[in-house]
């Protein structure tokens, strides 16, 4: 796809006048050239009205792969057909661009599990809101270092802590940890109950959030491949 390919998607995107013809050659570029006619396929599951919101992250994720400099490379059909049906029913803008940096992750031949898609499908923008604020106490992986060679600070943000930091009422903020303990991303460890001794022993006080394996590995593939701004 060259970029007057591109510009004129972007024209017909504004126009709001998408066709499921322009989605399927789009859609081609992540295919390997022997499967390119499953393209054909993938907008079938696409309803027509969400055919341009499964586009936009299309687009973005080429020009996040143009932008760095990272040759695009095929994509499973089983991980991109996933991407696109999640990615065409995604409601929440906040979310549309961790599709767009899922796709290119994928695309820049890092293997991407395919149930990937269907936790983001899970997720709304709060729950991702509180993900990224518990990644972000571990800078080091997320730069590129793994999980057994950086240390944890000590002084971990509990519950109660994280909650505060994200300004959700407390109810909504269980469900948000609910549902990402129940997709596996977070586990909760407790403090040492000795060191609240002096005072009131409330659950939020000494549970701490933490990534696990499949949490912080989820976390890099919606980051974006390495390398991209």
């Amino acid at each position: 796809m060259t970029p007057e390919d591109l510009k004129a998607l972007a024209e017909i995107m504004k126009t709001g006048e998408l066709t499921t013809r322009e989605f399927r050659q789009l859609a081609q570029e992540f295919l390997s050239p022997v499967l390119q006619a499953a393209g054909e396929r993938l907008a079938d599951l696409i309803w027509p009205n969400r055919v341009e919101n499964a586009a936009r992250v299309f687009v973005r994720a080429y020009m996040i792969l143009r932008e760095a400099g990272i040759p695009l490379q095929p994509v499973p059909l089983k991980l991109l057909a996933r991407i696109t049906e999640g990615a065409s029913l995604e409601e929440e803008e906040g979310l549309t661009e961790r599709w767009a940096r899922l796709l290119a992750t994928a695309a820049s031949g890092v293997d991407v599990p395919p149930s990937f898609p269907t936790i983001l499908a899970e997720l709304r923008a709060t729950d991702a809101l509180i993900l990224d604020r518990i990644a972000s106490r571990w800078p080091s992986p997320l730069a590129g270092g793994r999980r057994d060679n950086y240390v944890v600070d000590t002084d971990q943000p509990n519950l109660g802590a994280l909650q505060t930091e994200v300004y959700l009422p407390e109810d909504a903020f269980r469900v948000s940890i609910d549902i990402l303990l129940r997709l596996r991303l977070i586990v909760l460890s407790s403090l040492n109950l000795d060191d609240l001794s002096n005072r009131p022993v409330l659950l939020r006080h000494y549970q701490v959030p933490d990534l696990t394996d499949l949490g912080m590995e989820f976390v890099l593939a919606c980051a974006g491949p390495r390398g991209a701004g």
